[in-house]
């Protein structure tokens, strides 16, 4: 690793820090983290207990500088109440790209006794600025939307429209579902195909389950990529 030997809290004269360039594999997913990454919106996940004796935390990342985002990783780590660490892992967002203004959720599933957990932190690891091509991925514009409740399943009913100067390539719907306090209960990502005219319209249905009976709220955002 680079710095294995150096103290970090003495530095000596003369002494040089190596800070490894950000490295990707061949999809664009980090290897190193991103040396500084981008300051996102980010609090601590909520957890909630499993009928597997699993531990699953979700959570979301806001982007609220004025570029588009791309390649967000986090570390999450439980904490029992002592503080001593539970469990950790590594998870990225649920979207290509986190356009200015929009939150991306994230999930991750530990086997850890919920009986020992006490609470829950994340951390960026990496966060860049997106480049030119992925600049060309969009969030579509969506209207009408109506939801619903069925059978323990919130429904939603939209329509999307291109309103781009060109032709897109559908590629993702992400629901989230929140409680009154803005913390995620639930979501759910479907994979989209076809072609979308500009200000051509198609309709959507999606739904997710929540992992209380607490009362919801919902954001609903839809990725696609500008046609060549």
């Amino acid at each position: 690793a680079a710095n294995a030997d150096l103290d970090p809290l003495a530095l000596p004269i003369n002494k040089t820090i190596i800070i490894p360039d950000p490295q990707f594999d061949s999809v664009g997913t980090p290897i190193l983290p991103t040396s500084t990454p981008a300051q996102l919106e980010l609090p601590s996940p909520t957890c909630y207990p499993t009928p597997t004796e699993t531990v699953l935390c979700m959570g979301w990342v806001a982007n609220n500088i004025l570029q588009p985002i791309e390649r967000v990783t986090l570390h999450v780590r439980l904490l029992r109440r002592d503080g001593s660490l539970l469990a950790e892992g590594d998870v990225g967002v649920e979207q290509g790209v986190i356009p200015t203004g929009v939150s991306a959720p994230y999930r991750i599933l530990f086997s850890a006794n919920w009986l020992e957990y006490g609470t829950a932190v994340a951390n960026l690891q990496s966060a860049d600025v997106a480049n030119s091509l992925t600049e060309n991925r969009v969030g579509l514009q969506i209207e009408g939307e109506e939801q619903r409740l069925e059978n323990g399943f919130y429904i939603v009913s939209a329509t999307l429209r291109n309103d781009t100067s060109t032709s897109v390539h559908l590629l993702r719907a992400v629901l989230t579902l929140r409680d009154d306090q803005g913390r995620i209960t639930g979501y759910r990502v479907i994979a989209l195909n076809g072609e979308l005219a500009n200000n051509g319209l198609i309709s959507l249905d999606i739904s997710a389950v929540s992992q209380t009976t607490d009362p919801v709220s919902h954001t609903l955002f839809v990725e696609a990529i500008k046609a060549n």
